[in-house]
């Protein structure tokens, strides 16, 4: 058992619990030449409505993912697969159970991971397409004339796009102490921006994993998650991979 973290020992905390995922997603292990399932995460089951054995060692196409047919699945895995950066498809939008849910597609440790999330949903306003609005923070970002007020737009517009309760952009000073310096956030949040943080705050393995993971969301920091089947083939690392409880 690990002993309970806290400000003395925060730096030895393992960040990530490999073989277990966020209990709002799920989360296929594929053999990237074949498409052959080797992992799944123990929801899996639950669109497949089989067991989680059946379908271990099985090719792609063999099962169904809810409304998702195994050959159209294999069809859109391949050609993110052929094209050599299977990261470009994602986020790709699907519908799962009659609502919006997004494929996300990265390789780690030889595997070809697939990720299913729910999409989040704009509430009362219409949103632009994806490229219109990258196409129009690009344009905006790039008139900027000072470094000040492109962190700026930069926090305004990922946070447009997001739909993120509040985006912050961190800097870090030589000895690790970091500065929010750029942010955007709800009217009813207290701001950060111009707040100085120790090193400690966070700890170095913590700051490394985001050079291998950009992006990821915590959706339900206390539920429990599911575990990966099965568990001792791989340490999975993604988007839904969580938290190593403590």
């Amino acid at each position: 058992m690990q002993p309970p973290v806290d400000l003395t020992n925060c730096d030895q905390e393992p960040i990530q619990w490999p073989g277990f995922i966020q209990p709002h997603g799920y989360l296929l292990a594929l053999d990237p030449k074949t498409l052959t399932i080797w992992q799944a995460s123990e929801n899996v089951a639950q669109l497949t409505a089989q067991p989680l054995e059946d379908i271990i060692g099985r090719p792609i196409d063999q099962i169904q993912l809810d409304d998702l047919p195994g050959p159209w699945l294999k069809d859109i895995v391949s050609v993110a697969v052929r094209s050599g950066n299977p990261e470009a498809l994602s986020p790709y939008p699907v519908q799962l159970g009659g609502q919006p849910w997004l494929i996300l597609l990265h390789q780690h440790d030889g595997a070809l991971i697939l990720e299913l999330e729910p999409a989040q949903q704009s509430q009362g306003s219409v949103s632009l397409p994806l490229p219109m609005l990258l196409t129009q923070a690009m344009s905006d970002i790039q008139r900027s004339k000072t470094l000040a007020e492109l962190l700026h737009k930069t926090a305004q517009h990922v946070k447009q796009i997001t739909g993120f309760d509040r985006v912050m952009i961190y800097r870090f000073g030589e000895d690790w102490h970091g500065e929010v310096i750029a942010e955007a956030c709800q009217e009813q949040l207290e701001p950060f921006l111009g707040l100085h943080y120790p090193a400690s705050d966070i700890p170095a393995r913590h700051g490394n994993c985001t050079k291998s993971i950009w992006f990821a969301a915590l959706a339900m920091s206390t539920s429990p998650g599911f575990q990966s089947y099965p568990s001792s083939m791989l340490a999975i690392t993604g988007r839904l991979t969580l938290p190593t409880p403590t």
